[in-house]
């Protein structure tokens, strides 16, 4: 390196240097809480707002319609309680991801239907809304990846499991 450019050399080096060490100096040691009565949002200088999994307004609902609309696989409910909402960042723009929730007694004819199209049935853990603790069955479910998949749409990904009465299905779908 020529004698003349070794001291503009040395110059941006110790600049270069003194600038890494200031911003170092500038990262906050605060910690990052969550606030309790405002899901979705995070205190602390510089962080991003946490993940959230909203409920509808509307809450736990009974009415089978919206659910056969988007899962043809159910047939005609004898009876359903479902609840549903978001996922995602509330600051953040973009497509939203869509849940539900479900426990539906299905006709004879169905159950029977997806009992044969679901193959071997394994134990499940699916757990789902507290709002529909109530309607919840009793017991270990049961379930496979071929029950999902008969169950699961084009816009819908489900994981289900089946009661003890293999009538009573617990739906669990993420928007894909």
């Amino acid at each position: 390196m020529p004698v003349s450019v070794l001291p503009r050399f040395i110059a941006a080096t110790i600049a270069g240097a003194s600038l890494v060490l200031t911003l170092a100096g500038c990262g906050s040691s605060e910690p990052t809480t969550r606030d309790s009565t405002s899901p979705g949002t995070s205190q602390g200088r510089g962080q991003s707002p946490t993940t959230t999994k909203s409920v509808d307004p509307r809450g736990r609902r009974t009415d089978p319609q919206p659910l056969v609309d988007r899962f043809s696989a159910l047939g005609t409910p004898q009876q359903v309680a479902w609840v549903s909402g978001t996922i995602g960042q509330s600051r953040v723009p973009g497509p939203t991801t869509y849940w539900i929730d479900a426990i539906i007694t299905l006709s004879p004819e169905q159950a029977a239907g997806l009992i044969k199209q679901a193959g071997t049935l394994v134990p499940v853990t699916l757990t789902t809304n507290e709002l529909l603790a109530p309607d919840r069955p009793v017991g270990v479910l049961s379930g496979s990846q071929q029950l999902n998949q008969a169950l699961s749409t084009s816009t819908f990904g489900v994981q289900a499991g089946l009661g003890g009465d293999h009538r009573t299905l617990v739906l669990q779908a993420i928007s894909r």
